[in-house]
């Protein structure tokens, strides 16, 4: 059971907002000097619970859609296979991802007693987020707007939540900060998104890629795979960022191998994997080097 609840949370994406945490948490005490390791785990905590729990929603209702129908476990797509699988019944998931929005939004509450408000609002925003990204009637996944909103979760809200957490106030700098991070995991989502583009369009789940097309979509993602980097010379440039920010610069490699694979294979799903891995690895990489541009 174990085994299938952790595939259920794709686990192996849950950096994406572990990272968030970290870049929040390090400018906090970059430009106010405040840190907990309490606050930290909690957050992490509270951040990865309503991660997990949009996770679970996402393969719980993508599969009633049709949209991920029985099939071989794909390494970014395609969803866990749990529920096709009948390894897992609908109640029992619905029940898991119930149980981990309900635990966020603990954390966010006590956070709002012992911090401010604000902590509650940010989560119930990334509640809100994670709960309509699949779940109907909002079902945004469905309309084209979830790349945007997934950038919005785990660039500003997130950023600027664990930020607010550790020093106490509400500040523009993070999320400038997590403009890049934005950008970078719109593109883990899109280029995920090539694999399934097929059984997305037969179940109607009109996301950005099936509105634009595979082909039409490649200069998006090379626009969200580069953009970043710029925003971040730009950035240092104008003293938003510090100069430990450009540490960044080492994904370069990782970001250009995966725009040379996708212009190249698009077309092939196999071929194309090498890109999907590369776009994770940047955005777990860059998030990361950009914590600890801040702290050195």
């Amino acid at each position: 059971m174990i085994g299938n609840i952790m595939r259920l949370a794709r686990t192996p994406f849950l950096g994406a907002s572990a990272v968030s945490v970290m870049v929040g948490s390090a400018a906090a005490w970059y430009y106010t000097g405040r840190f907990s390791w309490l606050y930290f785990i909690l957050t992490e905590i509270g951040v990865l619970s309503l991660h997990v729990a949009s996770n679970m929603a996402n393969d719980h209702y993508d599969y009633l859609s049709g949209a991920d129908p029985l099939g071989e476990v794909k390494p970014f797509s395609g969803g866990s296979q749990v529920l096709q699988h009948k390894q897992m019944t609908i109640e029992q998931s619905r029940m898991l991802f119930a149980a981990f929005f309900i635990l966020g939004l603990v954390m966010a509450i006590y956070f709002a007693v012992v911090v401010g408000i604000w902590a509650l609002v940010l989560g119930l925003f990334g509640a809100i987020i994670g709960y309509a990204y699949t779940l109907p009637p909002a079902s945004i996944s469905y309309k084209g707007w979830g790349e945007l909103l997934i950038g919005l979760a785990f660039g500003p809200l997130s950023v600027l939540g664990s930020y607010y957490v550790q020093s106490g106030g509400l500040s523009w700098t993070p999320i400038y900060a997590s403009l890049p991070m934005a950008l970078l995991i719109t593109a883990v989502l899109f280029i995920n998104e090539y694999p399934d583009y097929e059984q997305d369009k037969a179940a109607a789940k009109n996301n950005l890629l099936v509105h634009l097309g595979k082909e039409r979509g490649l200069p998006l993602y090379y626009i969200l795979m580069l953009l970043p980097y710029t925003i971040i010379i730009a950035f240092i440039a104008r003293g938003i960022l510090p100069a430990g920010a450009l540490l960044t610069m080492f994904t370069v490699p990782l970001a250009a191998k995966a725009v040379i694979t996708a212009h190249r294979y698009w077309y092939d799903d196999e071929k194309l994997m090498p890109a999907n891995a590369s776009t994770i690895l940047c955005h777990l990489s860059l998030s990361a080097l950009l914590a600890i541009g801040f702290i050195v």
